[in-house]
């Protein structure tokens, strides 16, 4: 982790020195649909998810900054009783996943529209609530993304992406999220 932390310092440092006279910071709040997979998708339905974006372009390309996020998930649990009479039971559960997280992201402008592609990385807060039993713990997750921004004013933009958001817990946790919003150039 020492060592990650070192060379995510070196290359932003080497990026800031690029060319920070074209340095442009911007807030993007997004929402979207949050599509687990593997187990997780396995007993939670699809969620909601809110996110703020800080990006500050050190280039014309290179974007760096931070993302805190809210995604909430609701399923159930299938639990077999063997007393007073054996039957399976349904149990109502929900997830809750706070991304924490330092974002990285190349833009590629093509005149009226600029696609990036990057990775967010950093700690994932998540918590599980099922019948009684809660527990929260944090995690270190990273999401993989794609997206594209289009302005519609030198001050506002529409942005969207398409996230594969995955954290390390005992095996894992993965889901997809489409997300939307729009983003303020300041």
């Amino acid at each position: 982790m020492k060592n990650v932390i070192c060379v995510l310092g070196f290359i932003l440092t080497i990026c800031f020195f690029e060319n920070s006279a074209q340095a442009q910071f911007s807030l993007s709040p997004t929402v979207g649909l949050q599509a687990p997979t593997g187990q997780f998708g396995a007993r939670s339905n699809t969620g909601f998810g809110f996110a703020l974006t800080g990006r500050y372009m050190l280039s014309e390309n290179f974007a760096t900054g931070f993302m805190v996020g809210l995604n909430t998930f609701k399923g159930t649990v299938r639990i077999y009783e063997p007393f007073p009479i054996p039957h399976y039971s349904n149990y109502p559960t929900r997830s809750v996943v706070f991304p924490m997280a330092g974002i990285f992201e190349y833009h590629y402008p093509m005149g009226f529209i600029t696609p990036f592609a990057g990775s967010d990385m950093g700690l994932y807060l998540s918590t599980y609530k099922f019948s009684s039993t809660k527990s929260s713990n944090f995690f270190f997750g990273f999401s993989p993304k794609v997206g594209a921004i289009y302005p519609f004013t030198d001050a506002i933009s529409f942005t969207a992406d398409m996230k594969v958001n995955i954290y390390f817990n005992n095996g894992g946790r993965a889901w997809i999220g489409v997300n939307a919003g729009i983003c303020y150039n300041l």
